[in-house]
């Protein structure tokens, strides 16, 4: 298991985990994402046992939010590049999920997930990337037993507290290969309103001017509601004889096909 890139994965809802894909991996092209390079990392295994409750709370909330499978969530991204500033956004997101369906959008840019197939849309340059079918998982596939040892042998220094009437829970270590920090802010009814991160650089991961900067807002859970008008094909595309063409609402766009 490569727990360089299993870190991220672990304690970032998945919201966060696009946002971070979308703004430091090059959305506005929707290219490919590298995996980052596999980094040696030395464990340092939390044992204090109050640290160690921290983190099983941290599990229990994340676990809740990664489960829910129904479900309209909106915020605001903003991303900073230590070293790049042109690198820089800020953005409002939404994202709805309906089962094993759902839909993401990050500024000028959507991404929906559906039976039919997978679609990408990059309005700034008027491009529709058509590709099979995924299946929409939980980034959390482990118990929350698990998920709390596994972040537990990340050498973190754990601390909570209550602030401005959410409770803060913090992981801190600044010689982490993948994140040095992660801030999680949550409300007395276990919903998640904030999430702060400090990115490493893979390569300059000693350097803290090369970090990236991640703050995400949560400005409304709604479990229950999905914005089904998103999750239809025909809102995006149509097949006319067979060919698929831009729906209505995007015409211009040219379609791109991922066999």
């Amino acid at each position: 298991m490569k727990l360089s890139k299993l870190s991220i994965k672990l304690f970032i809802p998945i919201l966060v985990i696009l946002a971070a894909a979308a703004a430091f991996a090059g959305i506005r092209n929707f290219s490919k994402v590298p995996a980052p390079p596999v980094m040696p990392v030395v464990l340092n295994v939390t044992s204090d046992k109050d640290q160690l409750a921290i983190l099983h709370e941290l599990s229990t909330v994340l676990h809740r939010t990664d489960t829910l499978t129904f479900l309209t969530v909106t915020g605001n991204i903003q991303a900073q590049d230590l070293a790049d500033s042109s690198q820089s956004m800020a953005s409002d997101f939404c994202y709805s999920r309906q089962g094993n369906i759902g839909y993401y959008r990050l500024g000028d840019n959507e991404m929906i997930s559906l039976k039919e197939a997978y679609i990408m849309i990059a309005h700034d340059v008027k491009k529709i990337f058509l590709s099979p079918p995924r299946q929409v998982i939980n980034p959390l596939q482990m118990s929350i037993d698990t998920t709390t040892d596994l972040i537990g042998k990340e050498g973190y220094k754990v601390t909570r507290r209550e602030r401005g009437g959410l409770i803060e829970i913090a992981l801190q270590n600044n010689t982490h290969a993948t994140c040095k920090e992660y801030h999680m802010f949550y409300d007395s009814t276990g919903f998640i309103k904030q999430t702060d991160m400090r990115l490493t650089d893979q390569a300059a991961m000693t350097d803290k001017t090369h970090d990236k900067l991640l703050h995400v807002k949560i400005n409304a859970w709604e479990p229950g509601k999905v914005r089904s008008e998103l999750l239809r094909i025909d809102r995006y595309v149509r097949l006319r004889k067979g060919i698929a063409e831009p729906a209505p609402g995007l015409q211009g766009y040219e379609i791109i096909k991922d066999r």
